[in-house]
């Protein structure tokens, strides 16, 4: 499976945990060494440090 594929299923499960707590994530850049940049908006109350 591709990277951005697997990069956006995986946004995509954590999605309606950050969108119940008043935020969401979008994908900004895959590097070149496959380093994935997100952009996590709004405010968070409680965001567990696994779903990171």
């Amino acid at each position: 499976m591709e990277l951005l594929k697997k990069v956006e299923d995986a946004l995509e499960l954590i999605r309606p945990y950050l969108q119940a707590d008043g935020g969401n994530v979008s994908l900004i850049e895959i590097t070149v060494d496959n380093i994935v940049k997100v952009e996590l908006m709004g405010a968070f109350y409680f965001l567990p440090v696994p779903l990171i």
